[in-house]
């Protein structure tokens, strides 16, 4: 990221350049020694050298900021997520197949990936229990009790795997949806808090200067690097509040665990035949309630703010009082912040 400010950088030296060296060839105006001379325009030459060097400062710590944050970010995700399933939404095109036919209960047969559905057990005679979930029967030969058995809940059949199969892809592609929007927030956010340390710190010291001979008597390039400095930490001062880092972070983090649940949930189903409540369920039940929780997990977990621009409050490092400007103006209709 770092190279684009750099590629800019230079793009626009160039451009300065070309501009500079046409307007000299067309008009016989020298704008090189024009802007070279300070003691013929101090105020022009030199004041923009000194802003132009605190931007490209500012710049440097910005990109430096950037790449720390989405290293971070990227290795935190990846190791929480696990490489398989890193690999399989975001690196290579997803090849779960395997996952869904996972070997077979103990008391069950073999789950088979072909088309030929597996066969059904014989019905008892005894009425059926609830699925999953070991039958009593017993006979006697000969005067003697055999060992009860229990009765299997049959595998899934082709269609209800490849059903499952698509669930899952599904559910890989919401979580690397949600990790990819928790990274994105989580970055800006970062570069957000550091920009308006690095730049409330510059504009402290500035301020500094300027109590000790006043803002008449002090120099015209500490003014400059005043005023740079609280323009840059008020614009990123509004970063936080308006686009609602904080909040988006934490929904899409929620967001991102559920699935990260459900997502084992149809992982261990073929093995155990169980949700993650315990509770046991047929191949049909289950893909019924997987879609009715990623219904209820549906969500867009992206939100702004566009009533929270106020540079006033954007430099203001007293929280105490924006909250009770708040309170009054918006009455009792604001959400308290999580």
């Amino acid at each position: 990221m770092w190279y684009w400010y750099l590629i800019g950088f230079v793009g626009s030296v160039l451009i300065a350049l070309a501009v500079g060296w046409f307007v000299s060839r067309q008009y016989g105006v020298n704008l090189f020694s024009w802007l070279l001379a300070p003691t013929l325009y101090p105020f022009i030459a030199r004041h923009i050298l000194v802003v132009g060097l605190l931007i490209l400062f500012l710049t440097v710590v910005k990109s430096y900021t950037v790449s720390v944050a989405e290293d971070k970010a990227g290795s935190w995700l990846t190791s929480y997520q696990g490489e398989v399933t890193t690999e399989i939404v975001g690196r290579v095109k997803p090849d779960i197949a395997a996952t869904s036919t996972s070997s077979p209960s103990p008391a069950s047969p073999t789950a088979s990936a072909s088309p030929t559905p597996s066969p059904s057990p014989s019905p008892s005679p005894s009425p059926s229990p609830s699925p999953g979930l070991p039958s009593t029967q017993g006979s006697s030969n000969g005067g003697q009790q055999t060992v009860p058995t229990a009765t299997p809940t049959p595998p899934p059949t082709a269609t209800e795997a490849a059903r499952m199969d698509a669930q899952l892809r599904e559910i890989r592609d919401r979580i690397k949806h949600h990790a990819d929007v928790m990274a994105f927030f989580y970055v800006n956010y970062f570069v957000s808090i550091v920009m308006v340390m690095v730049g409330g710190l510059i504009a402290a010291a500035t301020v500094f200067f300027i109590a000790q001979t006043g803002w008449n008597k002090t120099r015209s390039y500490v003014k400059a690097v005043f005023v740079v400095a609280s323009m840059w930490t008020a614009f990123y001062g509004l970063f936080p509040p308006v686009f609602q880092q904080e909040k988006n972070i934490a929904d899409n983090k929620a967001l991102f665990l559920e699935y990260k649940t459900l997502e084992s949930e149809v992982e261990s189903y073929p093995v155990t035949y169980l949700t993650i409540k315990n509770e046991a369920k047929l191949p049909k039940e289950f893909i019924t309630h997987i879609d009715s929780e990623m219904a209820r997990l549906g969500n867009i977990a992206l939100g702004f703010d566009v009533s929270k621009i106020n540079y006033q409050d954007a430099i203001n490092f007293d929280k105490s009082k924006p909250a009770n400007n708040n309170s009054n103006s918006a009455g009792t209709t604001g959400t308290p912040k999580k």
